[in-house]
């Protein structure tokens, strides 16, 4: 499939196709985003064996470096199962999937799932272009990210705050994040082939009961048992 047939506007076309996520929220809707060395992202719907473009948008003023899911749907429901037992139960419906987009100009943006228009959330903290991001498996709410001058942030994005929670200088370009499959270790790889392993704290990755209270007292509905 030609990703360019819709945006005839681009000016460089048969660039190679850089970050690429598959959005999938329900298992009635299959959707993948993907975007070029250039600032759109391309939504895809896969249909059987075929892929339609449904749509492109225009999100940074730079090259988007990072694209990513945000699944929060999935977690919700993971909460209502988790806390069951609680005197607070969790509607998952409520729950909107968001994607997050890092560039070239420094900035991660986030998006609606359903509106890839308009950004609902900007950060700014990086004074270089980033070159890796990665949500934590278990946790979505945390973001890792790095930018080509070898600073690591990490962001809770439950919080109001447009600043990182942690962030640490390493002695090279980072390459690639990725945090492991329980959420509390996160590898870094840098270009002259070192790995580094940040331990994350396990209150931080895995809610207590009063954190899940407060979280859907602002993101969720909540119904009493």
């Amino acid at each position: 499939m030609d990703i360019y047939e819709k945006n005839t506007s681009s000016e460089i076309a048969q660039m190679e196709i850089i970050p690429l996520d598959f959005a999938i929220n329900r298992p009635e809707s299959r959707k993948m985003l993907i975007s070029t060395f250039e600032n759109s992202i391309y939504e895809i719907e896969l249909q059987d064996n075929e892929m339609k473009l449904l749509n492109f948008y225009e999100v940074h003023d730079s090259p988007i470096a990072c694209i990513g899911f945000l699944n929060y749907f999935n977690y919700a429901k993971s909460l209502r199962d988790q806390f069951s037992e609680s005197s607070l139960s969790i509607n998952p419906l409520v729950a909107t999937n968001c994607v997050v987009t890092a560039s070239f100009d420094w900035k991660i943006k986030i998006f609606n799932a359903n509106d890839l228009k308009n950004c609902v959330n900007l950060l700014e903290f990086h004074k270089d272009f980033i070159c890796s991001i990665d949500i934590n498996p278990v946790n979505p709410y945390l973001l890792a990210t790095a930018d080509s001058d070898g600073i690591l942030a990490v962001w809770n994005l439950r919080k109001k705050s447009s600043a990182p929670i942690f962030n640490w200088k390493a002695s090279n370009c980072i390459s690639v994040l990725k945090w492991s499959d329980d959420g509390e270790m996160l590898a870094v790889g840098d270009i002259k082939g070192q790995v580094q392993l940040i331990s994350a704290k396990k209150s931080l990755v895995h809610l207590k009961e009063e954190d899940v209270h407060q979280l859907i007292s602002n993101e969720f509905e909540i119904s009493k048992l």
